[in-house]
């Protein structure tokens, strides 16, 4: 009997341990300049879905040529150092000017696509929604259609967007089209 409540006991502690450091780890996410998480939405009983209200935003910059994201990402910016951070990865030591941003009121979000073997692949916010504590960010990510004439070179697309300040977590979705060509 008391071996059987050491055993107990001690499952208790550990399962109280690996949950406050899942927490813990999990709480670093909302961090400035952090990479936006999958959603994992919740289940729910209830059958019909409750529309999510929009999130007003604005288009920042966008381009093909992302000169330090190598890899499909996305980045927010909620400082000014986090936001050169953010516009370095889009235009390197180029010299462009870094626009200002009210950070007291908004802050960034960079959709990067990574390195494409082609021209013709684009990235875009489509829309970006607020449901309970979590703000969703919803990427198109755009490919040439089968009969389409592309460059061949090497392209990065990205997206950088303005939305209003909110302390939401972040999520993110993707969905992927073709475009069409004759």
């Amino acid at each position: 009997m008391p071996r059987n409540l050491l055993i107990v006991g001690g499952s208790a502690l550990a399962a109280v341990l690996i949950g406050s450091g899942l927490y813990l780890y999990y709480a670093e996410t909302g961090l400035p300049n952090t990479e936006l998480s999958m959603a994992n939405p919740a289940s729910s009983t209830d059958t019909t879905p409750e529309p999510s209200p929009s999130v007003s935003f604005r288009v920042l910059d966008s381009g093909t040529q992302a000169t330090n994201a190598p890899a499909r990402k996305n980045y927010a910016a909620y400082s000014k150092d986090g936001f050169e951070k953010l516009w370095t990865m889009a235009h390197g030591s180029s010299g462009a000017s870094v626009p200002e941003i009210d950070f007291s009121t908004e802050y960034a979000i960079g959709v990067f696509a990574g390195q494409r073997p082609t021209g013709g692949y684009a990235i875009e916010v489509a829309s970006v929604t607020d449901e309970d504590v979590v703000r969703t960010v919803n990427v198109l990510l755009t490919k040439p259609g089968t009969n389409c004439m592309v460059t061949e070179a090497f392209t990065s697309p990205y997206q950088i967007i303005v939305v209003p300040l909110s302390d939401a977590a972040l999520a993110h979705t993707d969905a992927e089209t073709s475009a069409p060509c004759n």
